[in-house]
């Protein structure tokens, strides 16, 4: 009965707190270009000095739709994406052998590397190996209609959300979602702004080394991925990249030759490499380089005058306390 109970109490719920969340990060984004607070009201705030009610509103306001943001990825995450049971976890009631835990943390953390878990389409099977979509999701991506468009709306409208954990939470999603959409069910004109969506984000947070690599592991996934369903695609996402600051045809034929040439360890690694040059001028750079403020001393020179030494012959502190004769 999940299609006339669950469904539509899904696409209501879902629609009025996207809906809500949308609108408060477009406020929250105007307020912070327009208001031009300045570093010494924040510190105001934070201390508790000054009368800054209207201010100290505005951080309220961001904290809660922080907490929302966080708890409808959550949502998302939980209609989406479920997590694959590891192979050997769990022993027989005959007391079967658990798999070791060791080999295990070390395969996750090489798929998790990254941020979102997999770096072009080398590790695509290993990190989907470990996540699979979920039911419902998988019924939704293969058939369409209103709540699989909501899915794609919030998915990548959430990832230049003003969190990053909302970001990363949303580019694992984005990743399997983009895998498991049925051939021809997304308009060509829809995975270009899916694509740019992706790119947005990457400016936004590519100053945390964490979400730059997971987003453009993604960038880089969703493009291989369009290469191999929908070809028709290609022209509209080589558009996009070309316009990238530093980008030349020269670099887009290197890493689009690349895609024909098999999976190997030495050609994914190459193809991450090129992908990563062809984004590398969205990012700013780490966010220690971006908030750096230059310190320029501006002092007088300070002139030490240097005094000349003159000799005295002054009584050694030990012979003085025996006297002359003790001394000699």
């Amino acid at each position: 009965m999940w299609q006339s109970v669950l469904l539509p109490f899904l696409l209501q719920c879902c629609h009025t707190v996207f809906t809500k969340l949308r609108q408060s990060w477009e406020e929250i984004e105007e307020n912070k270009t327009s208001a031009g607070v300045s570093a010494e009201q924040i510190e105001g705030i934070m201390y508790g000095a000054g009368d800054e009610g209207e201010i100290s509103q505005e951080v309220i306001d961001e904290q809660f739709a922080i907490v929302l943001s966080r708890d409808y990825a959550s949502l998302i995450e939980a209609v989406c994406m479920t997590k694959k049971q590891v192979e050997g976890e769990k022993g027989g009631e005959g007391g079967g052998e658990k798999c070791d835990s060791g080999e295990v943390e070390e395969e996750m953390e090489e798929v998790k590397e990254g941020g979102a878990g997999w770096r072009g389409s080398g590790i695509r099977d290993k990190w989907m190996s470990s996540h699979e979509i979920a039911p419902l999701a998988s019924h939704l991506l293969s058939s369409g209609g209103a709540m699989c468009e909501l899915l794609f709306i919030s998915v990548f409208s959430g990832l230049s959300w003003g969190d990053t954990r909302c970001a990363h939470t949303f580019t694992n999603i984005a990743g399997l979602i983009i895998m498991k959409v049925s051939t021809g069910l997304l308009p060509v004109p829809v995975i270009g702004k899916l694509f740019e969506q992706v790119l947005v984000a990457l400016q936004k947070h590519g100053i945390h080394e964490g979400n730059r690599t997971a987003l453009t592991s993604l960038a880089q996934l969703m493009y291989e991925t369009m290469v191999a369903q929908q070809s028709n695609s290609v022209p509209l996402l080589q558009n996009v990249l070309i316009q990238l600051p530093g980008n030349t045809p020269e670099k887009m034929r290197a890493f689009h030759n690349l895609l024909s040439g098999g999976e190997t360890a030495q050609l994914c690694k190459r193809r991450r490499v090129k992908f990563r040059e062809l984004v590398s001028g969205l990012c700013q750079g780490h966010i220690s380089e971006v908030y750096k403020r230059p310190v320029v001393f501006d002092l007088p020179e300070i002139v030490f005058k240097k005094q000349a030494k003159t000799e005295t012959h002054e009584p050694v502190s030990l012979a003085s306390l025996f006297g002359e004769e003790s001394a000699l």
